[in-house]
């Protein structure tokens, strides 16, 4: 078959200029339009402070502490039963230190917010 005139040629695009440089940022980016309104007190949630955030986000931490705690006493449990190795328990009180640490640092943080 034979290809039809002018199909598989490109046509040429006009050069750009340098004022068109920030259009093209702004349609690709919506950070332009929030970051101005966040460092102007126009903030883009206005239901959501920094304290409120920080309270969401230490309610999420406590869940996930309580349920790493169950997994540290249940594979405490299980290795005094023989179930499991001390390997097991050591990377499950890692975690359970790690996510102590992060609530009690949320926790601080929630507090220290006026």
């Amino acid at each position: 078959m034979r290809p039809q005139a002018g199909v598989d040629r490109l046509k040429p695009v006009p050069p750009m200029h340098p004022n068109d440089l920030p259009v093209v940022g702004q349609a690709l980016s919506p950070a332009n339009r929030i970051i101005p309104q966040l460092l102007t007190g126009k903030c883009y949630t206005p239901a959501m402070t920094l304290k409120s955030a920080a309270f969401f986000a230490l309610i999420g931490m406590t869940l996930l502490t309580v349920l790493l705690a169950v997994g540290f006493i249940r594979d405490v449990s299980a290795l005094s039963a023989g179930a499991i190795a001390a390997m097991t328990l050591l990377k499950s009180l890692i975690h359970l230190l790690a996510s102590v640490s992060v609530a009690v640092f949320l926790f601080v943080f929630y507090k220290a917010q006026p």
